[in-house]
């Protein structure tokens, strides 16, 4: 017990040192040095909400595909400052899933997507895609590029692929509910957005839809007394 509060308590002078001086480099050396990733995975369920955001942190910059469940569930997390931790951990770590090369492939992708380059992209993707099938940010990315293309549906089936492999990819979720609403399937897109909220509830502007299609499909109802 009073080593595991020496090295909570360590981890979390790190952690406010980096807040400090914003020296990533030296954050990730010294934890690296001294705690493995099933332990920063343990210690981001603790109950102390500081623990908690220096371990999702640690996990965001050291961690890799292993830690994008540990960190996902950290989304909803009771704690403003974890969630917000937890969604840029998220980000990052869904991009090195496969490992460096992958993440450095999808540069490409969305230097394509940026350029409004779709069926470039698609092409790249698919390549990335036969080295690696179950990659989901590039299920998603694909997806993307397809609801550019207005191909709404085979967006969610790309979608729903990145989903398949990543339970927690709530851009991917929300991304269906989009494609839904343009398909005018407006209850659809509404269970996809509750699903998307459920795992990140930070997305504000996923809570406006949600508002909004609630509204008005009680408003449906009440017409149809």
């Amino acid at each position: 017990m009073n080593e595991q509060r020496c090295r909570t308590s360590q981890l979390v002078l790190w952690y406010r040192d980096y807040l400090e001086d914003g020296k990533s480099a030296t954050f990730v050396s010294c934890v690296a040095t001294r705690y493995s990733l099933p332990t920063l995975h343990r210690m981001s369920r603790s109950t102390d909400y500081e623990v908690r955001r220096a371990a999702v942190l640690a996990l965001g910059m050291l961690g890799g595909g292993e830690s994008i469940e540990v960190v996902g569930r950290r989304l909803a997390d009771t704690d403003r400052c974890v969630r917000l931790v937890a969604e840029m951990a998220f980000s990052g770590l869904t991009l090195r899933e496969m490992g460096g090369a992958s993440g450095r492939e999808l540069d490409g992708v969305r230097r394509h997507l940026d350029g409004h380059r779709y069926r470039r992209a698609i092409e790249q993707l698919d390549r990335i895609l036969h080295d690696w099938p179950r990659f989901a940010d590039a299920w998603h990315l694909r997806a993307i590029a397809l609801s550019q293309m207005r191909r709404y549906r085979a967006s969610m089936k790309a979608a729903k692929q990145a989903v398949r492999w990543n339970q927690y990819h709530f851009s991917a979720l929300s991304l269906i509910a989009r494609c839904h609403l343009e398909l005018e399937q407006p209850t659809l897109a509404l269970a996809f957005f509750y699903r998307s909220l459920r795992i990140n509830p930070s997305q504000a502007w996923v809570r406006s839809y949600v508002e909004v299609l609630a509204h008005r499909r009680r408003l449906n109802r009440d017409d149809s007394v």
